[in-house]
Formats: C-alpha cells, sequence, structure tokens
C-alpha cells in the first residue's frame, strides 16, 4: 500500500497543513478584530456567530478524528503484514536450525506435542505408517490376519532380532 518513505512524505504533507492551518486560526482572529469586520450591534448576533464557531471547530475535529483512523488503518495494516513476513522468516530459520541442531528440534517437538490437533495428525501419520509396515512385514493382510498366523509372524520377527543382535556381537 504504502511505503516507508511514501508514508513519511505524506505523514509530514499533513503535519505541515496542520501546523499552517493552526497558525491561521490564532492570525485570523486577530486580522478580523483590527480590520473591524465583524460589528455586532444585535444580540441574538453574537449566538449565531457562536453557533457557527461551534459547528465549524466541530467539523474540524471531525475531519481530523477520520484522518487520524484512516492513518490508524494504515499503520495497522503495515504492521500486521511485517508481522506476517517476520514470523515466515523466524519460522524458516528455526526449521533450519532445527536440522542440525537436537537440542532445538527436541523443543519444538515438545512445543508441537502440546497441540491436540498437532498430537492426532502426528498419531495418524504414525499409525498408517506401522499398518504399512506390518502389510511389508506380515503379508498383504498386515493386523487383519489370524492370531495364529500373528503368533508365528511375531515368533519369525523375534528370533530375526535376536540373530542380529548375535551377529553383532
Amino acid at each position: 500500500m504504502f511505503s516507508g518513505r511514501k508514508l513519511l512524505r505524506l505523514l509530514g504533507r499533513v503535519a505541515i497543513g496542520a501546523a499552517a492551518g493552526f497558525a491561521a486560526g490564532l492570525i485570523a482572529p486577530l486580522a478580523v478584530s483590527w480590520a473591524h469586520v465583524l460589528n455586532v450591534h444585535i444580540p441574538h448576533e453574537t449566538v449565531d456567530i457562536a453557533n457557527t464557531y461551534i459547528v465549524f471547530t466541530t467539523f474540524i475535529f471531525v475531519v481530523v478524528s477520520v484522518f487520524l483512523a484512516i492513518i490508524g488503518y494504515i499503520f495497522a495494516q503495515q504492521f500486521a503484514q511485517a508481522k506476517r513476513t517476520h514470523q515466515q522468516w523466524l519460522f524458516e530459520e528455526l526449521a533450519e536450525k532445527a536440522k542440525d541442531d537436537d537440542m532445538v528440534a527436541t523443543k519444538m517437538i515438545d512445543a508441537i506435542l502440546h497441540n491436540a490437533d498437532a498430537k492426532r495428525m502426528l498419531q495418524s501419520k504414525i499409525s498408517s505408517a506401522v499398518e504399512e509396515a506390518a502389510k511389508e512385514r506380515f503379508g498383504s493382510e498386515g493386523f487383519d490376519s489370524s492370531p495364529e498366523e500373528r503368533e508365528q509372524s511375531t515368533r519369525e520377527l523375534a528370533s530375526q532380532l535376536r540373530q542380529e543382535e548375535k551377529d553383532r556381537e
């Protein structure tokens, strides 16, 4: 929307305009009183002048309030965009650091496991991976095989693991 430099330039112009308006508001009553333009002869004209002044100042306050609201909205949008960009950069930096640093990776996993949705997703992925491994290991029927077949497969797997342990020694 606005770059930082453009926004500062715009705010500078607005500040100069506001200062000029303020100065003119201070000088105008002096100039009017010296020129004797306002000669109030009838008392009800005084009330009319006061009402006009009140309406005029109210209008100025409304314009300033709207302007400040627009500037606040622009700042909020800029800060939100900067925050999203900064968060994305920090997340990428953290992910890169987690690849090399075990402590960072462990802390990330601990933090992720505190999120219920992440925990469910992780359990789902682990379950599907275990089922896939079981299907590869025990055959196409996986865990749906009969209890006798599962017991036989478990014995075979245990004996293979014992044999691998002996071979390592």
